[in-house]
Order: structure tokens, then C-alpha cells, then sequence
């Protein structure tokens, strides 16, 4: 299953982190954050649903207070990081 959700990625994201977790079991959890530019995003979409048609589960967490904390970029002066929009299959 890993090999083949890694096989599937679209060429233009850039993933900028990536955790396996298996238990031995059938089942594992994936973490992966994807760099995405803006005119890629409807690939990503179509990735996304491409992953639900397979069995695969998926959670955004681009509102999520830990990916404020850790996973943005630093505030530098009065400049804010730019937070992206989150992306729904919806």
C-alpha cells in the first residue's frame, strides 16, 4: 500500500515531510505534508480522490493549532506566515 501511494503522487508536490507508523499489522498511518503550488492544486485534488477510491483515509490538518506552531515558517518582524487555504474534496 505504501508503495503504491508513494507510485501515485503526483511529480509536481513537493513533500516536505513524511512519517510511515506500522504496527504489524494491516494497517498503518501515514503522515505526509505536500508543498503544493497554486496550479497544482486541482492535481492534488484529483490525487486525494484518487487515494479515497483505493481504501485510503485522509485527514486535512491545515487548521490544526500544532501545524500554526510547528510547521509554519517563523513570523519575521511584522510579516506573518502565509497560510494556505485548505483543500476539500467538497
Amino acid at each position: 500500500a505504501l508503495l503504491r501511494f508513494l507510485n501515485n503522487l503526483p511529480q509536481d508536490l513537493n513533500v516536505s515531510l513524511f512519517h510511515y507508523r506500522s504496527h504489524g499489522a494491516d494497517v498503518a498511518r501515514v503522515l505526509v505534508a505536500f508543498q503544493v503550488p497554486a496550479k497544482a492544486r486541482p492535481q492534488l485534488r484529483e490525487y486525494l480522490e484518487w487515494l479515497a477510491s483505493k481504501g485510503f483515509k485522509w485527514q486535512e490538518e491545515t487548521s490544526n493549532d500544532i501545524y500554526d506552531r510547528f510547521l509554519l515558517e517563523p513570523v519575521v518582524d511584522t510579516h506573518k506566515p502565509r497560510k494556505p487555504p485548505p483543500i476539500t474534496l467538497y
